[in-house]
């Protein structure tokens, strides 16, 4: 579908009502963790950091799988950080 042209209000209802997605926070994202995946991610870092510690090089050796678990930039507004998810994401 060639969408050039189309009115942002008409974009806006596709993406809402038609593909049900809706706009979320990045920042109220990380509120969502439970206790135990926020533990989990503060070991994670602190092993990380340990490895680094130890050998400056680790880092070059790293693969990451999932980039949106950290913002590239710091967002200077909400809208700016607010993501699409469908209703039914987590």
């Amino acid at each position: 579908m060639d969408m050039e042209g189309l009115p942002k209000t008409a974009i806006h209802y596709i993406i809402t009502e038609k593909l049900k997605m809706c706009k979320i926070c990045a920042k109220l994202l990380s509120k969502v963790l439970t206790h135990e995946h926020k533990g989990l991610r503060l070991a994670n870092s602190q092993e990380m950091l340990n490895h680094f510690t130890s050998d400056p090089s680790f880092l070059k050796r790293v693969v990451t799988r999932n980039e949106s678990l950290m913002l590239q930039y710091d967002p200077e507004t909400k809208r700016q950080g607010a993501e699409w998810y469908t209703r039914n994401s987590p």
